[in-house]
């Protein structure tokens, strides 16, 4: 037998502030490997209790139950405490994954950030809710 090598993309975490709203992105791959960045991140925006999260996931390639469930982490922890958390992408495979898990019903999705800060900046924004007013 023979030596085997897979070559493993890097998944790239950043935090920043658009229009006085943190995003999350993400770049490449959400597996087990990069959980830990991406939920300190997270923890890291949602610590000063913001308004709004974007999580953006315009580049995200492979999107399975990791992915899920830092999402709904991510979402479940932001109406904890009043933020509301929103996911940018167009990506099919994300797209697919959230929609098969139901988790579109409990997150606004936007193809863009740019779609998701005008959607929160709008009077159609959603509105700050926490959990208790979750039925």
């Amino acid at each position: 037998m023979g030596d085997n090598a897979w070559t493993i993309p890097p998944t790239t975490v950043t935090a920043s502030v658009r229009g006085g709203v943190p995003v999350i992105g993400v770049v490449g791959d959400i597996d087990m490997a990069c959980a830990t960045p991406i939920r300190d991140a997270v923890a890291a925006q949602l610590h000063d209790r913001p308004a709004n999260l974007v999580m953006d996931l315009t580049e995200v390639g492979l999107f399975g139950s990791t992915a899920i469930q830092l999402l709904v982490e991510a979402v479940t922890r932001g109406e904890d405490q009043g933020t509301v958390v929103v996911v940018a992408t167009n990506r099919r495979g994300v797209l697919r994954s959230v929609a098969i898990t139901s988790v579109d019903a409990m997150v606004a999705i936007h193809p863009s950030v740019q779609h998701a800060l005008a959607a929160l900046s709008s009077a159609e924004a959603p509105t700050r809710r926490h959990r208790s007013d979750v039925h």
